[in-house]
């Protein structure tokens, strides 16, 4: 066994200084597999691009980026097919145009902004603004201060007296006050 590595080991010397020793001339380079590679695999941020623009069809309802299933079948089927489509060079919005003619809008993560679609943009911020106004108001309309009835200063109740209290409390008060002293 230590035979055949020292021999496998002196061969692959070999021929790494023979490989060394005639560089080829760069008219005759061939691109290595790994630049044929990445010249073809679209990178994780433009596959990103497409995937969080659309919904993932599995149940979960969450962006296809964000599927949290470990196996989700329509993840594991379109994720190839999107790194295909940009490998060919077609751009993230041609290849979201594509998945929406092919499963309609539902497909989509956020709404477009033309059309009805626009009322998806409107209405939470218009609510926002009216739900902001009407606290507002009836903000306003709790503190502003009321009289209290019989309180000091405020208007005398149906006796005309003057006071909330009849002559005989205000008789027995002062004769309390009276035997304090």
């Amino acid at each position: 066994m230590i035979k055949i590595c020292r021999h496998l080991a002196v061969d692959l010397w070999l021929l790494a200084s023979v490989a060394a020793a005639q560089p080829l001339q760069q008219s005759e380079a061939a691109p290595t597999i790994v630049e044929s590679m990445s010249a073809k695999m679209p990178s994780a941020m433009q596959i990103r691009a497409v995937t969080t623009q659309i919904i993932c069809l599995c149940g979960c309802n969450l962006m296809f980026a964000d599927c949290p299933h470990n196996v989700c079948s329509f993840r594991d089927q379109q994720k190839p097919r999107i790194a295909k489509m940009l490998s060919q060079g077609l751009k993230p919005d041609v290849i979201i145009a594509k998945y929406v003619a092919e499963y309609g809008e539902r497909i989509l993560a956020s709404p477009n902004t033309e059309g009805f679609n626009l009322v998806a943009w409107i209405v939470p911020f218009l609510g926002a603004a009216i739900g902001a106004f009407g606290l507002g108001v009836m903000v306003k309309k709790w503190t502003k201060r009321q009289p209290v009835p019989g309180a000091l200063g405020s208007t005398p109740l149906a006796g005309g007296s003057g006071s909330a209290l009849d002559d005989d409390q205000l008789q027995r008060i002062d004769a309390e006050l009276a035997s304090l002293d």
